[in-house]
């Protein structure tokens, strides 16, 4: 696109979509709340209002584009001043880094074990079905025939 034409609708509202869900997910970065809370942006009722415009990021056709869904629930936060109060003090930030940490790590090693489970089950449902009807193929094996020549 040559960049002395004038940006179209379709350009703006392209534009506007990437700007704001990046911020969105920015919002996932602790350190960046940080600096959102020591910058005072949290105390400019303009800003709080964008906030809240934010919201409709929450539904589905908009959430499935977004890749760290925490920073759906950290926007939820944000909408209390208590919350946006404490973000000036690097600890509440850190805390809020090592509570991620620990969710990414376990919540995804759980994730893998509950899935690892459920093959396993799976497997074992399939053995015995066969163990009980010997005669019945199962979807994934084909019947054995004895082919003479």
């Amino acid at each position: 696109m040559d960049s002395n034409q004038p940006m179209t609708e379709m350009d703006e509202n392209q534009t506007r979509f990437i700007a704001e869900l990046e911020f969105i997910q920015a919002l996932a970065n602790p350190s960046y709340l940080n600096y959102l809370a020591q910058s005072k942006y949290f105390s400019k009722k303009e800003f709080v209002n964008f906030l809240e415009y934010l919201a409709y990021w929450k539904k589905p056709q908009y959430s499935k584009f977004i890749l760290y869904p925490e920073s759906l629930y950290i926007l939820d936060l944000l909408l209390k001043k208590e919350f946006r109060d404490r973000l000036v003090d690097s600890e509440t930030t850190d805390k809020i880094h090592q509570q991620q940490f620990y969710h990414w790590r376990f919540f995804k090693a759980n994730e893998i074990q509950q899935t690892e489970e459920k093959k396993k089950k799976k497997k074992l449902k399939r053995s015995l079905k066969q163990q009980e009807n010997p005669n019945s193929a199962t979807k994934n094996e084909e019947p054995i025939i004895n082919k003479q020549k």
